[in-house]
């Protein structure tokens, strides 16, 4: 059993080295994302009103070999009142990437820069100016649907996010630990109940807190959390299952849990990257 519990802990220990490095270059940076509903059919610039700190030293976010309407661009930086100012057009303390105008019918706007308030502004070749309310940015990215005719802003939900992501890793946990459940020769009959009660408890505990993290914290903060919630998964399966799977002495329930948590753990964290793309793709 001790030798057992000695090859658990170095499983985490080499999780807790490998992740950093495997994913050195996979953390999130903020970002905003902006679909604009009923655009002008006039020429126009989408940029982001932000209150800086100080406006020394801004950052010029402009792309150097871009030709822009200076009427316009004076148009965004004439709202340079109340505090708030152009993200794009006059600078920022730390550099956002973006463009004033659509790229593939979306306004994007990300890096470290990105302020956590702000307001959307657009402005025509025409001379109209408008101004959305006040958005905060809560989580790591965010998805806006805009209409130009009242400026309302929508929130893209997180919804499905949580959902896939719940799905998949039950299903994925579900296989794998089914598998070990035969190897180690339990009868189906007696323990299938409290084998799927405790994954469907377990999971949707897990998954509830993986993709909050990942919403807030963005893929280097879901990296930093996979290993003590795998941790946490397994002690409770320890807990649940050493007391109810029945036909076996509670060391083998105990060493069947470790084994197929150890199984699991490793099948995500060999296909982190994938799930990690997939549910950033269902936020945007």
């Amino acid at each position: 059993m001790k030798k057992f519990m000695h090859i658990l802990l170095l499983s985490a220990m080499i999780f807790c080295i490998c992740t950093p490095v495997a994913f050195a270059d996979f953390g999130s940076k903020p970002r905003v994302e902006i679909n604009l509903k009923n655009a002008p059919q006039e020429e126009y610039y989408l940029d982001l009103l932000y209150q800086p700190s100080r406006t020394a030293s801004m950052y010029d976010n402009l792309d150097k070999g871009a030709e822009y309407n200076e009427d316009m661009l004076r148009a965004l930086r004439a709202y340079e009142k109340d505090g708030w100012y152009a993200a794009m057009a006059s600078g920022t303390l730390t550099p956002v990437f973006g463009s004033l105008t659509a790229e593939d019918g979306r306004h994007v706007f990300s890096y470290i820069g990105v302020p956590d308030e702000f307001k959307i502004i657009i402005v025509t070749a025409g001379g109209d100016v408008k101004i959305s309310r006040p958005v905060k940015r809560r989580t790591m990215e965010v998805s806006l649907d805009v209409d130009f005719t009242d400026m309302s802003v929508n929130k893209k939900s997180a919804r499905n996010m949580y959902i896939v992501q719940f799905a998949g890793s039950l299903s994925a946990t579900l296989i794998i630990e089914f598998i070990i459940l035969l190897l180690f020769r339990y009868n189906i009959k007696e323990n299938i109940k409290v084998f799927l009660l405790a994954n469907t408890f377990t999971q949707l505990v897990f998954s509830a807190l993986f993709s909050t993290v990942f919403l807030f914290g963005g893929t280097f903060g879901t990296l930093l959390a996979f290993i003590p919630l795998e941790i946490c998964v397994a002690a409770a399966e320890i807990f649940i299952y050493k007391r109810n799977l029945k036909g076996k002495s509670s060391k083998i329930n105990v060493m069947y849990a470790l084994s197929a948590n150890i199984a699991s753990a490793a099948l995500t964290y060999w296909n982190l990257e994938f799930i990690l793309t997939l549910m950033t793709k269902l936020i945007r």
